[in-house]
């Protein structure tokens, strides 16, 4: 909330209202098309790539998948947690269909792909731009402190879902240093939890096609990203390489 609040008083300090208010009526009706389409291919695109990644195991209909996306974004936007809230509707949401440990296994496996495919898109992004990216020396340290993050949570993902033993060790250690109640139950049922992941986890090797298909529509997801305030600068008069609203724009997300 803090950081939503020092944007907004970054971004109104100085605001010129009759500016704004001129280039506003300075659209035109169809200048709102591209704008509306690749609006509305990044919320698609994201729930093609959810519901090909789910649907077999949780036998989701594309209405059931779009319905659960769509939920999921409404609280990402609604609470500002990093997108995490988002994550914990999706798992809620695959619990109806499924059980816990599948649920927050795809829902992580989710997040990992999403990660990964935008640290994908930033890098080649700003090496198809690296000729006009002088203005970008100036934020290189921000730059490439959020492709390190993410990587960096791309990995505590990864051990999550091919490497559970390390994982459950952790979580049994902080409850034995806590001294939790029943640790014994605890125990079993985190080793239980953990060995379906271990089962789960089976499902995401390169041998499935739907696996393909959800990168697919996650990378046409970061390209309607950045073709939407493209077409939303063109529309009033502000002429942009389109290459160079990538890295900012994902470095942003």
């Amino acid at each position: 909330i803090l950081v939503i609040l020092a944007v907004f008083a970054y971004t109104f300090y100085g605001f010129d209202v009759e500016s704004f208010l001129e280039a506003i009526a300075s659209i035109e009706p169809l200048d709102l098309v591209p704008i509306l389409l690749f609006e509305a291919t990044y919320y698609l695109s994201h729930a093609v790539a959810f519901w090909l990644l789910c649907k077999k195991l949780f036998r989701l209909s594309f209405w059931e998948a779009l319905g659960g996306s769509m939920l999921a974004w409404l609280l990402d936007i609604l609470l500002p947690g990093a997108f995490i809230e988002g994550d914990v509707a999706r798992a809620i949401f695959l619990r109806t269909k499924g059980d816990w440990p599948r649920a927050v296994s795809y829902t992580i496996f989710f997040r990992f792909l999403i990660n990964i495919t935008m640290v994908f898109f930033i890098v080649l992004s700003s090496l198809l731009a690296l000729n006009l990216l002088k203005f970008y020396t100036q934020y290189f340290l921000l730059y490439m402190g959020v492709v390190t993050a993410t990587l960096l949570a791309s990995t505590l993902l990864y051990l999550f879902l091919w490497k559970p033993q390390i994982v459950k060790r952790g979580i049994v250690g902080i409850a034995r240093r806590l001294k939790a109640r029943s640790l014994d139950k605890f125990e079993k049922d985190v080793d239980a939890f953990f060995m379906h992941v271990a089962e789960t986890s089976k499902d995401f090797n390169p041998a499935n096609i739907y696996l393909w298909g959800a990168i697919a529509f996650l990378l046409l997801q970061w390209i309607s990203g950045i073709m939407t305030p493209y077409f939303s600068l063109k529309a009033i008069g502000v002429e942009v390489n389109v290459l160079l609203i990538a890295p900012g724009y994902t470095i942003l997300t």
